[in-house]
C-alpha cells in the first residue's frame, strides 16, 4: 500500500507539472498565434488571464568589435613561426644539398674511370646504382656456352 500511495503522489506532481509547462507554452503561443494557444490552455488559465499576455523574443548578444592588438599579435606570432620554418628547412636542404654533390662527384669520378653504371631495376631506392666491371652480360654467357 505503501509503494503504491507513493508512485499515485509521483504520478499527481508529474500530471501537475506538465499542465503548468502546457499552460505556459501555450500562453506564450497565444500571443503570436491566438486560436492555436486557446486550444491548449486550461480553463482556470483562460480566466486569469487574457490571450498574448505573455510574450517573448530573441535578444541578440552585443556586438564586440574585435580587438586589432590581438589579431597583429596572432599574425605576427604565426609569421614568426612560418619563417623559422622556413629556416631550417633551408639549412637541411644546404645539408642534403652537399651529400648530393658528393654522390654525384663520386658517381662521375668511377664513370670518368671507364666503368659503366647503371640503374638497378626493381629497387625501392630509385637511387641504388650497380657497376659493372669484367666481362659483360652478353659476352659472359657467349663464351660459358
Amino acid at each position: 500500500m505503501i509503494v503504491q500511495d507513493a508512485t499515485f503522489t509521483n504520478m499527481r506532481i508529474a500530471f501537475e507539472e506538465s499542465s503548468l509547462a502546457q499552460d505556459f507554452i501555450s500562453l506564450l503561443l497565444s500571443t503570436v498565434r491566438p486560436a492555436a494557444g486557446s486550444a491548449g490552455m486550461s480553463p482556470t488559465l483562460k480566466a486569469a488571464v487574457p490571450l498574448g499576455a505573455l510574450g517573448g523574443s530573441r535578444i541578440a548578444p552585443p556586438t564586440q568589435k574585435p580587438d586589432m592588438s590581438i589579431s597583429m599579435g596572432w599574425k605576427k606570432s604565426a609569421l614568426d613561426q612560418a619563417s623559422q620554418t622556413l629556416i631550417a628547412a633551408a639549412e637541411r636542404l644546404t645539408g642534403n644539398s652537399g651529400a648530393a654533390s658528393k654522390f654525384i662527384e663520386g658517381v662521375l669520378k668511377i664513370r670518368a674511370a671507364g666503368w659503366r653504371i647503371v640503374q638497378m631495376p626493381g629497387e625501392a631506392q630509385q637511387s641504388a646504382l650497380k657497376v659493372f666491371y669484367g666481362f659483360q652480360k652478353g659476352l659472359f654467357s657467349v663464351i660459358l656456352s
